[in-house]
């Protein structure tokens, strides 16, 4: 794997935005969800709001390999370009 690091955003400092919500985007812009994946986490956000932060069923049957490969190119075309660079020099 080489060196990975997770790094959690939880207050915006390193991107406006949240970047859970702009991969889930990326997915059906691309068409990597099937409509009733959307429908069905859509409709638990509706039941639940507070679930936004747990509600990982557009994720679900989703290959691991598959999912990795996306969300690393999404975030090298869409999210790196996004990062605050004073958010990114706080954390080196």
């Amino acid at each position: 794997m080489g060196d990975e690091v997770a790094v959690f955003d939880v207050d915006g400092t390193l991107v406006q935005g949240g970047t859970e919500r702009l991969f889930f985007y990326h997915l059906v812009r691309t068409k990597r969800l099937k409509p009733r994946q959307v429908l069905r986490f859509l409709l638990r956000l509706a039941a639940d709001p507070r679930s936004r932060f747990r509600n990982k069923f557009s994720l679900a049957g989703m290959d691991a390999a598959e999912t990795r490969r996306l969300g690393r190119r999404w975030f090298q075309e869409l999210l790196q370009p996004r990062l605050r660079p004073g958010g990114v020099a706080c954390v080196r």
